[in-house]
């Protein structure tokens, strides 16, 4: 597996914001960034037809879509989220997934990115990555 502090590091000096860092409690772990598209349903559309719309297949894209939404797009967003939209899909222009073993580099050359463990033993490509460390803290 690839050092995901790195990934993120890369991520954080080589593309524009948006930045993603998820992580399922089973261990899938999700890094994306940049902006490849970004759609968000108008005030006038409904959002359930909106976002049935966007389960279309897209053969010529390899890059997986992020789906965000808040518990209730059809509410006002107020608050802490005021300016962030109900909904929105967002394509990102890199992305990294791991899962069950399996990574995957979306917009990146695997190639570029130090084994989990190296970059201590060897200085790694990545010796230092801008005071960014990414932690997983098991919560039950």
């Amino acid at each position: 597996m690839k050092d995901a502090a790195a990934i993120f590091a890369y991520l954080r000096t080589h593309a524009p914001p948006p930045y993603m860092c998820w992580r399922s409690p089973e261990g899938a772990l999700r890094l994306a960034a940049g902006t490849e598209s970004r759609d968000f349903p108008s005030q006038e559309t409904e959002w359930r037809a909106w976002l049935r719309g966007q389960f279309a297949f897209d053969a010529g894209n390899t890059i997986p879509r992020l789906f965000i939404m808040a518990f209730d797009p059809s509410e006002r967003q107020d608050g802490v989220w005021d300016g962030f939209p109900s909904a929105e899909i967002w394509r990102p222009s890199m992305m990294y997934t791991a899962e069950d073993g399996v990574e995957r580099f979306h917009g990146l050359d695997a190639d570029a990115f130090p084994d989990e463990g190296a970059g201590a033993a060897s200085g790694g490509a990545f010796p230092r990555h801008g005071g960014i460390r990414v932690a997983f803290d098991d919560v039950e």
